[in-house]
C-alpha cells in the first residue's frame, strides 16, 4: 500500500514538473514569436529590449531605493487601473524574469514598497552577464537571417548595426509599440516576486 502511495505520489509530481515544462516557451525564437503573434507591431527594438530584459532584467535601475521609488509612484500616478490585463507576463524561456503589468496592479491595490524591494532583490541577484546576452543576440541575429524568427531584415539589420555601434545600450520601446500597446510594467525575477508576495 505504501509503495502505491508513493507511486501515485511519485507519478503526480512527475507529470506536474512535465506540465510546467511544456508550458513554457522552449527558446528564446518561441518567446519571440508568441510576442510577435501578441504584440505584430513590434519593430526590432521591441524584440532587443524583450530579450536584454528578459536576461538582465532590471540592471540599469541600479539599487537606489528613492529614485525607483519615485519613479515607479510617478508612474502608476499616471496610469489608468485595468483589472482584465495579466499581472505577469514571461519574457525568457526559463521563466527566470517577468514584467509586472502596473495597471494591474494599481486596480489590485498591490504595495509599491513590495516592488520596489522586488527590483532591488532582482538588480543583486541579477543571473547572466552582459557578455551572455550579447552572445545570444548574436545567435538570435541568425535566427532571424534564416527566416526562424518573421520579421523584416533590412530594419532589422539596421537596428543591429547600431546597438552593436553604441556597444548593446539599452533602448526604449518603439513608438509605434507604445502607442498601440501603451506598455506599463516593471521587470522582476519572477523567484524574487513569488517571494515577496508571500511575505506580504
Amino acid at each position: 500500500m505504501k509503495s502505491k502511495t508513493y507511486f501515485l505520489l511519485l507519478f503526480g509530481c512527475l507529470g506536474a514538473f512535465m506540465f510546467c515544462h511544456l508550458s513554457q516557451p522552449a527558446n528564446w525564437v518561441d518567446v519571440i514569436n508568441d510576442h510577435l503573434q501578441r504584440y505584430p507591431k513590434m519593430l526590432p527594438d521591441d524584440i532587443y529590449k524583450l530579450v536584454y530584459q528578459g536576461m538582465l532584467g532590471p540592471g540599469h535601475l541600479g539599487t537606489e531605493r528613492l529614485r525607483i521609488d519615485n519613479y515607479l509612484k510617478q508612474e502608476l500616478s499616471s496610469v489608468e487601473p485595468d483589472a482584465d490585463a495579466d499581472l505577469e507576463e514571461v519574457i525568457s524561456p526559463d521563466s527566470l524574469y517577468i514584467r509586472i503589468n502596473l495597471k494591474k496592479m494599481k486596480a489590485m491595490g498591490l504595495s509599491e514598497e513590495m516592488l520596489v524591494n522586488a527590483i532591488i532583490r532582482s538588480v543583486k541577484k541579477a543571473p547572466h552577464t552582459k557578455s551572455e546576452f550579447i552572445r545570444t543576440w548574436r545567435k538570435l541575429v541568425q535566427m532571424v537571417e534564416s527566416d526562424k524568427i518573421r520579421i523584416d531584415k533590412q530594419n532589422f539589420s539596421e537596428f543591429n548595426t547600431y546597438i552593436i555601434e553604441n556597444n548593446y545600450p539599452v533602448v526604449h520601446h518603439s513608438e509605434i509599440y507604445k502607442q498601440t500597446y501603451t506598455p506599463s510594467y516593471r521587470v522582476v525575477l519572477r523567484s524574487v516576486w513569488e517571494s515577496c508576495r508571500e511575505s506580504k
